[in-house]
């Protein structure tokens, strides 16, 4: 019987055009209402943290469903990385990076004291040092955003896993069953015409990867020179 280390869930506003995709070792509801408090607290991620906030306040807080299980760390990071490029969770949802475990790693205990740290430092600020901190981080968090470095580094997760035929295999599969799990529940996700033009995309783009990998074979090897020119 397979075992259960961790869980990779997805949390989907109400008209389930946009997602997070997260892991946790607890339960996903567990984790969920961690991401919550945060952000109640404005300590979440900007673009989690606002679409938390505003969907509380309509009255439509987000969906969250497990979507898969892993039986160790190592495969908890690979499948979070596969959902978030299947889901394409980065750029059209509220996830800011590819996953995969790319920040450093925290046992229970040193979160825990992270954010007692934390918690204790908040409580002795007063509002006016609270305002003044929340428009620094946000200002701070833009304007990192907008460094090409810093996105470099977001992507470098999303670069690695599809250089790999598994995670194309994976992703593939993966995406594909929920999708089929959406579409059977009735549930409308993206308009038809939309997907149909993001799968006729992703074949030309498979398509001139292939060639272009095709073409710097042929070039770098010696044996299969290219042909000489025919004089008139």
């Amino acid at each position: 019987m397979r075992s259960v280390y961790g869980y990779v869930y997805v949390a989907w506003n109400q008209d389930r055009s946009r997602c997070y995709v997260g892991q946790t070792t607890k339960t996903p509801a567990e984790r969920w209402a961690g991401h919550v408090k945060l952000a109640r607290a404005h300590k979440e991620s900007p673009k989690l943290g606002n679409a938390i906030r505003k969907y509380e306040r309509l009255g439509t807080p987000m969906v969250v469903e497990q979507i898969d299980t892993a039986e160790d760390q190592a495969e908890l990071d690979f499948l979070e990385t596969v959902y978030i490029c299947a889901l394409d969770a980065v750029v059209r949802g509220y996830n800011c990076q590819a996953g995969g475990g790319g920040g450093r790693l925290l046992d229970e205990e040193a979160k825990e004291r992270q954010r007692a740290g934390v918690k204790a430092g908040h409580a002795a600020m007063t509002e006016e040092a609270k305002t003044e901190w929340r428009a620094n981080i946000s200002t701070g968090s833009k304007a990192a955003q907008a460094r090409p470095e810093v996105k470099a580094r977001q992507s470098a997760g999303t670069r690695a896993a599809l250089a790999h035929p598994e995670v194309w295999a994976h992703m593939s599969t993966a995406s594909m069953a929920y999708w089929a799990r959406e579409e059977a529940a009735g549930r409308v996700l993206r308009p038809p015409e939309e997907r149909e033009r993001n799968r006729l995309y992703m074949q030309e783009y498979r398509a001139r990867k292939r060639a272009e990998k095709a073409s710097q074979a042929l070039g770098s090897n010696p044996a299969n020179p290219s042909p000489a020119p025919v004089s008139a």
